[in-house]
């Protein structure tokens, strides 16, 4: 596996039956696998799979999946789903929403991607870049596929199937999941302090 050649000593399926992770193996193993292919584009397993299912397609234009906002005609190519997942959109990137302290601030992403638009920098394919927005609207395109917001469809698709029954990306934590969350801390007065 992937791992194994990385230097690691064991594989992935071994690693996980050794510190005793009580996942169903069955399908980390289809999962991982998906993410195992080298001699193919590395998409998220989802964006993949659905790839497959042929409800998306790698080299379309973006616009044509997006209902909220679409990029603008900066440059003759357009952005395709494939530049998204190899952050090559060039898109100019700053940190979107991603953080809020308020039950407020959580906001469907097709929202905070349509307020905060990216400007184009540089033609798609060029070069790479780490894009923040590029992982979110490959994500919301998912939403708008399969018309489910991206919290369900990570639940269906990989939580539910690996049997993460404490693992979430709801936010505020759902009950009893809060009471299991970890606390931050912060360094002050010369101690640690929970927040």
């Amino acid at each position: 596996g992937a791992m194994r050649g990385a230097g690691f000593p064991m594989g992935p399926f071994e690693l996980m039956d050794l510190v005793g992770l009580d996942v169903n193996l069955a399908a980390a193993r289809s999962i991982w696998e998906d993410l195992d292919r080298p001699d193919r584009l590395r998409p998220s397993p989802i964006q993949e799979r659905l790839v497959e299912e042929g409800r998306l397609d790698l080299h379309a234009d973006i616009n044509t999946y997006l209902e909220e906002f679409q990029i603008p005609d900066t440059y003759d190519r357009p952005v395709t789903l494939a530049h998204l997942m190899t952050h090559t959109p060039g898109f100019e990137d700053w940190v979107i929403g991603l953080f809020g302290t308020e039950e407020g601030d959580i906001r469907p992403l097709g929202d905070i991607l349509s307020e905060q638009l990216p400007k184009r920098v540089r033609p798609p394919g060029e070069a790479p870049s780490y894009s923040n927005h590029g992982t979110a609207m490959a994500a919301h395109i998912v939403e708008t596929v399969l018309g489910k917001p991206w919290v369900e469809v990570v639940r269906e698709r990989v939580l539910d199937p690996l049997g993460m029954d404490h693992t979430t990306f709801l936010q505020p934590l759902p009950e009893p999941l809060a009471d299991e969350a970890s606390k931050g801390y912060r360094y002050g007065g010369g101690a640690l302090q929970a927040q």
